[in-house]
């Protein structure tokens, strides 16, 4: 047992947890816009922080920096929708190019911290 083995995410039976990690996933995955899934993001952040508490900011800027960043740049990159925000030689950047690639972003880090969680939170 460690110090946060009290804290709800902990005592949840793992096939409830299961069940949410798939709801969570159905609700990030219908989702095709940046803002209403960042506040799905942020909502599923303060809930497995204050779940599991011990979900610190460091391995979510990795992740970001790892996978969020160079993703969000492809993304952005290639998907030539909505008006022109900018143009850099034959490459130009999009209204819908920045959502998408935002919304893409904020989906995979959904996705990870809700598996991540379940994984940590449950005794297999």
């Amino acid at each position: 047992m460690n110090e946060y083995s009290n804290r709800w995410l902990y005592r949840m039976d793992p096939l409830t947890k299961i069940v949410l990690l798939l709801c969570v996933s159905i609700i990030a995955v219908h989702i095709q816009h940046a803002l209403p899934q960042a506040v799905v993001f942020l909502f599923i952040w303060l809930a497995v922080a204050l779940g599991a508490g011990q979900l610190t900011l460091r391995p979510l800027l990795q992740l970001f920096m790892g996978i969020g960043i160079p993703y969000f740049v492809l993304s952005v990159l290639t998907v030539q929708s909505g008006a022109v925000i900018g143009r850099i030689g034959i490459v130009q950047i999009t209204s819908g190019g920045l959502d998408y690639g935002a919304t893409m972003t904020i989906r995979i880090f959904i996705l990870c911290m809700t598996s991540v969680a379940l994984s940590l939170t449950t005794d297999y």
